[in-house]
């Protein structure tokens, strides 16, 4: 996960350099169609468009949702089961553990 974090910084800036040559070149194509100002406002009414877009699913995602269930539900089963196994595992030492001593301290023959 950190390693995942670390590569996602180091791509940041080189993701929002690239997007501010794609304005820069989206503004110069407005201006070649378009005086200055309505190319200002045609480009910075796609920008908030498009960060209206990219929010909505955010905002309206609901927060629990089926796939997440499903995982919390399978690793409680996962943990139970290793549990169980351990149960059965501690169990089976102390059962060894006491057939050592008592054979341990039977007198030989």
């Amino acid at each position: 996960m950190v390693a995942r974090l670390v590569w996602a910084m180091l791509a940041l800036p080189f993701l929002l350099t690239g997007f501010v040559f794609l304005e820069a070149a989206f503004w110069r194509f407005l201006l070649l169609h378009f005086a200055v100002v309505p190319a200002t406002l045609i480009a910075g009414g796609a920008n908030v468009l498009l960060g209206v877009v990219l929010v909505l699913p955010a905002l309206f995602r609901p927060a629990d949702d089926r796939v997440a269930r499903e995982a919390v539900q399978l690793r409680r089963e996962a943990v139970a089961g290793i549990e169980s196994r351990l149960r059965l595992g501690s169990a089976a030492v102390g059962v060894m553990q006491a057939f050592l001593l008592l054979r341990r301290r039977a007198p030989r023959k």
